[in-house]
């Protein structure tokens, strides 16, 4: 049952520093994006219509909700439980669920492939450790006479005991030929593939269950693990302005009630403003200090919380350049940007991202944007599984 929120009006330092403590972690979020990103922080995704910026949040989503480790298999989540506040009321729990699965389905097929090219030819059934002769560390299944082949190299692999991907040996290859050292055995002309150490075998045990599995029972296990990643999310719809100021302005009872939450995405931020321009306010000046009383105190309780916040926030209007800037090849460049959302959250945004549509189907330009440093651009490709990253400049 969830407390009210007087509850939590004369809470301690102490606990509110206990309950950020044991929050998940999301500052892996995104390494491409944000690779100094940490607890606390905001992020502001802006762009156009069309842009991508509400696909960006499913994969942001997608990565806090899925476990960093699987059954063995490493996924690259978090593990963290996350919350949306909806105002362009487009939210689609269908596809953040098939963003996730594309993403954990291949994550097995590099794992799959990979465990192919390490089986040993000569006897499928069972590999044995060079330091213990004889003894069965995993039994594989009856997918013999497979060669090496090229795989990923950035799949990484888990502990089966601790699914950690620290402390995991390599098996050891020539570098001249670039395949795994061979070994002969007696007077047969077959050859085996040589796993090196036991903490080889322990990952071969760990994920030799991919091989074994059928595909309706592999579609159940994920169809399991969405469910379980989808219990942890929160979807909050705000559908008027006051209904979305009060859900702002109560972020602190919600995190102090759901403390397992690390990622709190809005889209988007800037949803109600034409609505309380013309309505609520009769000056440009009310309008900024009533957004900056709001983005302050969000901002405050993001960081007193440890949280990560994530707001999208639309282009709505512009200030013309001056007439020696302009140029006349292109109507939209003379026109330039800018916030609106108040000084307070101007200034204390961690990375900007501006999404750019450009030439080809799907590619998109991220220009991230960080205090004291030039920007940069990310190349991505945008596809109904989700966001593929190309390069970074």
């Amino acid at each position: 049952m969830l407390r009210s929120g007087a509850a939590w009006v004369g809470e301690s330092g102490v606990s509110v520093l206990a309950r950020a403590a044991d929050r998940p972690s999301v500052a892996a979020l995104n390494p491409i994006l944000f690779p100094q990103l940490s607890s606390g922080q905001c992020v502001q995704v802006s762009g156009d219509a069309g842009s991508g910026c509400s696909l960006l949040l499913y994969d942001l989503l997608a990565s806090a909700l899925l476990p960093s480790c699987w059954r063995g298999v490493e996924l690259g989540g978090c593990g963290a439980h996350a919350a949306l506040l909806d105002t362009d009321l487009r939210f689609c729990v269908l596809q953040l669920s098939v963003i996730a699965e594309a993403r954990v389905r291949r994550k097995l097929r590099a794992v799959r492939i990979r465990l192919k090219s390490e089986l040993p030819l000569s006897d499928p059934r069972q590999t044995t450790s060079p330091n213990t002769p004889g003894e069965i560390c995993a039994e594989l299944p009856l997918e013999n006479k497979v060669t090496p082949v090229e795989c990923n190299q950035d799949v990484k692999y888990c502990n089966a005991a601790s699914c950690s991907v620290s402390g995991v040996a390599e098996p050891r290859r020539d570098k001249s030929t670039d395949v795994f050292d061979e070994r002969k055995s007696g007077g047969d002309s077959s050859r085996e593939f040589t796993l090196q150490g036991s903490s080889d075998c322990s990952r071969l045990a760990a994920q030799a269950w991919i091989l074994k599995t059928s595909r309706a029972k592999l579609k159940r296990l994920i169809k399991d693990l969405l469910a379980s990643c989808l219990a942890n999310f929160l979807y909050l719809k705000c559908t008027y302005s006051a209904q979305f100021a009060t859900t702002l302005l109560s972020l602190d009872t919600l995190l102090a009630t759901h403390p397992k939450v690390s990622l709190i995405c809005v889209d988007s931020l800037s949803n109600f403003y034409w609505h309380d321009r013309s309505f609520d306010f009769e000056t440009w000046k009310n309008t900024e200090q009533y957004y900056n009383k709001i983005t302050k105190f969000v901002m405050d309780c993001v960081a007193k919380n440890g949280v990560i916040l994530v707001g999208v926030q639309q282009i709505l209007f512009a200030k013309q350049k001056q007439h020696s800037e302009r140029s006349g090849s292109d109507p939209e460049s003379d026109y330039e940007h800018y916030d609106f959302l108040g000084k307070c959250w101007a200034g204390g945004v961690r990375y900007k991202v501006n999404i750019k549509r450009t030439r080809g189907c799907g590619r998109r330009d991220f220009v991230v944007s960080e205090p004291a440093k030039a920007p940069r651009t990310v190349k991505a490709l945008f596809r109904a599984e989700g966001i593929t990253w190309l390069s970074s400049e």
